[in-house]
C-alpha cells in the first residue's frame, strides 16, 4: 500500500532516499545531495510514492507511473480520510479566546489562522498534499511566452531554455516555488477552475515569476521586477 510520505520518521524518509537513489542514478551528473533535493521534489509533486509491498518487506520508493490505478485510488482515499481526521480533531479542540495578536502585528491578520501556521504545519501540508492528489497534473499552460528580461538573461548565457522549459515543468505539476502556504493552496484551488496560477522560482541568482493568465490559454515567464 502507498502511504504519505509526510507520516515517515526523517531518518526513514531519508534512508529511503539513499536508497533509491543508490539504485537509481538517473544518467545525470549531479551530486548526491542535489539529485535528493531533486528526488524530494518529486514526492512532494506526486510524481514518486512510498509503498509498503503486500509481504512485510520494507518500504521502498516507486515512481507514479509504476503505480496501479487501484493503488492510487486507494491512496487518495486515505489522504481524504486523514484530512477528514484532522478535520474532526481541530472541531473538538476548544477555541482559544486569549490568543491575540501582538501590538505591533497586523490588525488584518487572522490570529488563530497564525496560530495554526506556527503550532501545526504539518497538518497544513498534510491537507495540501490532499487537495493536491485530487487534481489531475499537469494542468495546461495554453501558449508559453517570455518578458524582454528573460530573454535578456538567455541572451546573456545566464538561462538557457532548457531552464525555463524544467520551470514551466514545475508551475505545470503543482511544485509552485517558494511561495508561502497560503499561495500555494490558492494555486491548487486555481488549477481546477482555471483561474490564475502563480509561481516563484530563484534561478541563476535571479528571481523569476511564471503566470498562467485566467482560462488557461497562455504562461508568461518574468522577472519579478516586471510583475
Amino acid at each position: 500500500m502507498l502511504k504519505p510520505y509526510t507520516q515517515l520518521e526523517e531518518g526513514v524518509l531519508d534512508a529511503l532516499l539513499d536508497e533509491y537513489l543508490t539504485c537509481d542514478d538517473g544518467g545525470e551528473s549531479l551530486s548526491i545531495s542535489q539529485r535528493k533535493e531533486k528526488l524530494m521534489k518529486l514526492l512532494k509533486a506526486g510524481e514518486v510514492f512510498v509503498i509498503y509491498p503486500p509481504d512485510d518487506s520494507p518500504p521502498c520508493l516507486i515512481p507514479k507511473q509504476q503505480v496501479p490505478a487501484e493503488e492510487l485510488s486507494k491512496y487518495r482515499q486515505l489522504l481524504r480520510d486523514l484530512e477528514s481526521d484532522v478535520d474532526e480533531s481541530q472541531a473538538d479542540e476548544p477555541h482559544v479566546a486569549a490568543c491575540k495578536p501582538s501590538e505591533d502585528a497586523d490588525p488584518d491578520s487572522d490570529p488563530d489562522f497564525d496560530l495554526e501556521l506556527e503550532l501545526a504545519p504539518h497538518l497544513l501540508e498534510s491537507q495540501l498534499e490532499v487537495l493536491k492528489a485530487s487534481i489531475r497534473f499537469p494542468f495546461d499552460l495554453g501558449r508559453t511566452l517570455m518578458t524582454s528580461g528573460v530573454k535578456a538573461l538567455m541572451d546573456t548565457g545566464k538561462v538557457s531554455l532548457e531552464d525555463l522549459q524544467r520551470l514551466l515543468h514545475r508551475h505545470s505539476t503543482g511544485d509552485f516555488g517558494d511561495l508561502c502556504i497560503e499561495s500555494r493552496w490558492a494555486n491548487l484551488e486555481a488549477v481546477g477552475t482555471e483561474h490564475q496560477v502563480n509561481s516563484r522560482y530563484l534561478l541563476a541568482g535571479t528571481r523569476l515569476f511564471v503566470q498562467t493568465e485566467l482560462g488557461h490559454t497562455q504562461t508568461m515567464v518574468m522577472l519579478e521586477s516586471e510583475r
